[in-house]
């Protein structure tokens, strides 16, 4: 989910998980119920069949997981490392 809204990719998907916590319905996606096919389609159809909500998804995606680019990431858990390598047991 984060590398396809990293590359301007709105989500699609059902919003369980990892999904539901990266992928904002209405924001950077469309996110439907779990188990319910009839809402995904639903979805699929007014992504498609809207040009500006396609538009507003596309251009909110890459802006909204900013906070898990590569260098943001592992410069975090590098400094928890550090963090827990000077804590005494």
């Amino acid at each position: 989910v984060v590398e396809s809204l990293a590359a301007g990719t709105p989500v699609l998907a059902t919003a369980t998980g990892g999904v539901a916590e990266v992928g904002r319905d209405g924001v950077n996606g469309l996110l439907v119920p779990s188990g319910d096919p009839e809402a995904l389609a639903a979805a699929i159809r007014r992504y498609l069949g809207d040009e500006e909500l396609r538009a507003r998804l596309r251009d909110a995606a890459a802006p909204s997981v900013v906070e898990y680019a590569p260098e943001r990431v592992f410069s975090r858990l590098e400094q928890a490392l550090a963090d827990a390598a000077r804590t005494d047991p």
